[in-house]
C-alpha cells in the first residue's frame, strides 16, 4: 500500500485474497490489516469464481465498519447473496455490481451502480440508466436496459476484454483489439454477431 500512496490515487479495488482459500476470518483479518496500513479508501472485490472463495455478507458488514473500506464490486455470482446484501446494505457502504447482467436489478435494489466492463462499449446509455432510476422513470431506464441486455452476454461471450477491445477497435475508439496471451482474438462467429449489434 504504500508504494500506491506516492501516487496520487484516493483509493484502491482490492481482490480478495486467492490460492490460499482462506477462510471467512483470514478474509476479514486480510482486509483489517490493509485498512489498517493506509488511509487510502479501499473498496472490496469479491469475485469467486477468480478468487477461489466468497466473501460471505456477514463478513463485509464487518469490514464496513472500518473506517476507510468504502464499498464493494460484488460479483459473486449468487443473485440471492447479492440481493440480501443490497437489502441489509450498511451504511455509508456503496454497493457496486461487477456483474454487468445485474447492473439494472441492482439500481433497482438502491445499489450504487457498477463497475462494469461492457460499459466501455455503451457508455452513454449506462448512465442514461442510473439516472433514469435515481430519477424515478423505471420504464425509462427499462426500455434503455431491454437494448443493452442483448449486447452484454456477446460481450462475455469469449474471453473479457476480447469482445469489448474488438467492439472499441470497430467503433474507432482504439487502434488495435490485441490482447495478450493466453488471451486471443475473438472468433469470426462473435465477430458477426458484434458487428450486427454495432
Amino acid at each position: 500500500m504504500k508504494v500506491v500512496e506516492k501516487y496520487k490515487v484516493r483509493g484502491v479495488l482490492s481482490v480478495s485474497p486467492y490460492y490460499n482459500r482462506p477462510d471467512q476470518r483470514g478474509i476479514y483479518e486480510h482486509f483489517l490489516r490493509m485498512s489498517e496500513s493506509t488511509d487510502l479508501d479501499i473498496i472490496i472485490y469479491n469475485i469467486p469464481y477468480r478468487t477461489g472463495r466468497n466473501i460471505e455478507n456477514e463478513t463485509l458488514f464487518k469490514l464496513s465498519q472500518l473506517k476507510n473500506i468504502i464499498g464493494v464490486k460484488d460479483a459473486s455470482g449468487d443473485i440471492k447473496q447479492s440481493l440480501s446484501l443490497l437489502l441489509n446494505s450498511p451504511p455509508d457502504f456503496s454497493i457496486m455490481t461487477g456483474e454487468d447482467i445485474f447492473y439494472y436489478i441492482t439500481l433497482l435494489y438502491g445499489g450504487q451502480g457498477g463497475i462494469l466492463a461492457s460499459c466501455h462499449v455503451q457508455t452513454e446509455s449506462f448512465i442514461e440508466i442510473f439516472n433514469k432510476v435515481k430519477g424515478n422513470d423505471h420504464q425509462g431506464a427499462f426500455e434503455i436496459w431491454k437494448k443493452l441486455s442483448g449486447l452484454v452476454p456477446l460481450l462475455f461471450e469469449e474471453p473479457n476484454p476480447a469482445p469489448i477491445k474488438y467492439c472499441l477497435k470497430k467503433m474507432g475508439l482504439i487502434e488495435s483489439p490485441e490482447v495478450r496471451l493466453p488471451l486471443v482474438t475473438i472468433t469470426e462467429k462473435l465477430q458477426n454477431k458484434l458487428d450486427n449489434y454495432i
